[in-house]
């Protein structure tokens, strides 16, 4: 690991006096005393180790006091250990690969990432400064990782990658060739901004998995401005009743209707979602997706809503439920007001027949 110095708490000049019994101090120490348990970064420290990557290998509490110009195609900071905290201090890591358009191209080189260990990068946190300029992910950490405050840009893959249960929050994030920010299971995010994600040939959205715990924005209208849960009707129409549970996206499940009937409190997610000419930022009508039903897996109904495609594992016999949004908003029933509106539509349907499916952000 790169020598490190301590961060100095205060700046106050000695008298000329402490300034020597400080530096004769030094001399005896061999083991410099923290005066606020956090460990110094600076170029001059990198180079004097051997130069990039810097590998951080014990646990502790990194402070940054000079920005980082990282060669073309390396890695700037590796953490080969876990419970790290990586304070930015408002400088940068900066690689000099740029990101727009038609030349993003992915390749070596990351800002900050784990080591080659699964619980590398465990229990980590970077926050405060900028990371920009890498061909490949910017800044990459393992489960239970924290991500905050953060100005990400230029990055050939994606812009933030954490693992399981971690925290991502008030970060900017864009030109990306992947996605914006990507997350595993339990991963709670809220406050990020990402702007042109997806601009390498791989392409990417701007949020992958996680869960929204407050609104974020983005370009692609694919999150929630007030934190809302996302859900959308898949694309693809060719899914039978023994396919609806591995057909939505990472951080998103087959829905269940008693999930979906409050669309009103939801928000659709256009990037995934099937839409229409006249959809919007919404959903389409007239078009019919499988549905969870609450009841218990079971066989041929004749109404709606009573099969489940023995719980959407089996085609071989019975029947399913679909649903989907009325494009009938008006009734010519004389005891019905007129253009009374009804959203949703149900339909029992063979197991063996094709259609959409509802999925719905866990």
């Amino acid at each position: 690991m790169t020598a490190l110095r301590p961060f100095a708490a205060s700046r106050r000049p000695f008298r000329r006096g402490a300034l020597l019994a400080a530096i004769l101090l030094g001399l005896v120490l061999s083991t410099p005393a923290y005066a606020d348990g956090r460990l110094e970064l600076n170029q001059a420290s990198v180079e004097a180790d051997g130069g990039f990557p810097l590998t951080l290998t014990a646990p502790g509490n990194y402070v940054l006091t000079s920005s980082l110009p990282v060669p073309a195609g390396v890695d700037g900071i590796v953490i080969a250990t876990t419970d790290v905290v990586i304070d930015l201090n408002g400088f940068s890591i900066v690689g000099p690969a740029t990101c727009a358009p038609g030349a993003c191209a992915q390749g070596a080189g990351r800002g900050i990432r784990p080591g080659p260990s699964v619980a590398f990068g465990h229990a980590s946190t970077v926050r405060n400064g900028t990371v920009r300029g890498f061909a490949d992910t910017c800044v990459a950490l393992g489960s239970d990782a924290r991500v905050e405050d953060l100005h990400v840009r230029d990055c050939g893959g994606d812009g933030i990658s954490v693992n399981t249960n971690g925290v991502v929050r008030a970060n900017r994030v864009s030109r990306t060739g992947d996605a914006g920010i990507r997350m595993s299971l339990k991963t709670a995010y809220e406050s990020n901004a990402v702007a042109s994600a997806g601009l390498g040939p791989q392409g990417g959205r701007s949020y992958e998995g996680g869960s929204a715990s407050g609104g974020n924005t983005c370009d692609d209208g694919g999150c929630a401005p007030r934190g809302e849960r996302r859900y959308y009707l898949t694309v693809d129409s060719s899914l039978d009743g023994s396919e609806p549970a591995s057909a939505c996206d990472p951080g998103f499940h087959f829905a269940s209707m008693f999930e979906l009937l409050d669309v009103g409190s939801l928000f659709y997610d256009v990037t995934r979602g099937h839409s229409s000419q006249d959809s919007g930022s919404g959903p389409p009508s007239g078009s019919f997706g499988w549905v969870r039903t609450g009841k218990e897996a079971g066989a041929a109904t004749s109404f709606a809503g009573g099969g489940s495609c023995f719980g959407y594992t089996d085609t071989s016999a019975g029947s399913g439920t679909v649903a989907g949004f009325s494009n009938a908003w008006s009734d010519n029933n004389a005891s019905l007001p007129p253009s009374s509106a009804r959203f949703w539509d149900f339909d029992r349907v063979n197991c063996t027949f094709t259609r959409r499916v509802w999925c719905i952000e866990d």
